[in-house]
């Protein structure tokens, strides 16, 4: 019956989140179309996105949560397991965050060539991309602290947390619906609904673990052997998540020579992964 309860729960939560997704994603189709604008905050939204796929919710997990049970009889051990892996994630991703916005410009002209025929439209694509990725630290933070919820069998919550991206950004859109008559100003509406949300986030599930008297904390790294194990199963996790990544920015590349083509193919994968997710999930 326990088992039972959990699997309702993750699949409650992840059906409210994946149906309030398709609310968002009729939004953004409504207000910003599919072309200039829509190509811009889709192209941005996909960068923080993959890396939490990729990093956050796919092979960090994949690899910590296992080595994380193990020790989690002995609390003060779990404790410092979680806290030195934590403190490499976010030493690690405070790199790539510090390395992207300044060659921000490369990225974009690497994943998006055919923006370049015009300036305007990679410039605010770049700009964009730079407020967003602010966001990576927080989700994929936000997906190690389920994760180590998980591993204690408190799944509700770390399952409920992707729906507060899209009630944010919901708001987000229907406020400048309402409000707002110069149409890029949407754009960073979006931007900053989406880092309000992941702070909230890990408000949220940082609180929890305090209430739970779990000592995470960041700490000074240190390379143990249960880390050397931990990202050499990470490295493993890059190489099993990562396809998908690289077909998802090949797609973008391809489509970003056509105005419209981005958003075109975002909103056919969205039709796609709404029973994917709801049901196989």
């Amino acid at each position: 019956m326990s088992n039972n309860k959990h699997i309702f729960q993750v699949g409650f939560f992840t059906g409210i989140s994946r149906a309030l997704g398709f609310v968002r994603d009729v939004l953004i189709a409504n207000i910003m179309g599919a072309g200039f604008l829509s190509d811009i905050f889709l192209t941005a939204f996909r960068l923080p996105n993959m890396f939490r796929d990729w990093l956050g919710e796919g092979a960090l997990n994949v690899a910590f949560v296992p080595m994380f049970g193990e020790h989690k009889g002995k609390k003060s051990q779990a404790a410092y397991f979680a806290s030195n892996a934590f403190s490499w994630l976010m030493l690690g991703l405070l790199f790539i965050t510090i390395l992207m916005l300044i060659f921000m410009p490369l990225v974009i002209m690497g994943i998006a060539p055919g923006f370049a025929a015009t300036p305007d439209k990679t410039e605010l694509t770049i700009l964009i991309s730079r407020i967003m990725f602010g966001y990576v630290l927080l989700v994929c933070g936000m997906a190690f602290l389920s994760g180590i919820l998980n591993a204690y069998r408190e799944f509700a919550i770390a399952a409920a947390m992707p729906a507060l991206t899209n009630v944010f950004m919901i708001g987000g859109l229907l406020f400048a619906a309402v409000s707002v008559s110069v149409p890029v100003s949407v754009l960073f509406i979006l931007s900053f609904a989406v880092l309000l949300s992941g702070i909230v986030q890990i408000i949220i599930l940082w609180r929890r673990l305090k209430n739970r008297n779990f000592g995470l904390r960041l700490i000074r790294p240190r390379l143990t052997p249960k880390m050397k194990i931990l990202f050499k199963r990470i490295g493993i996790g890059f190489i099993g998540t990562g396809f998908y990544q690289i077909s998802m920015i090949v797609g973008i590349f391809i489509a970003s020579f056509q105005v419209g083509a981005v958003s075109w193919l975002y909103y056919a994968d969205r039709m796609v992964q709404l029973p994917f997710a709801m049901i196989g999930l």
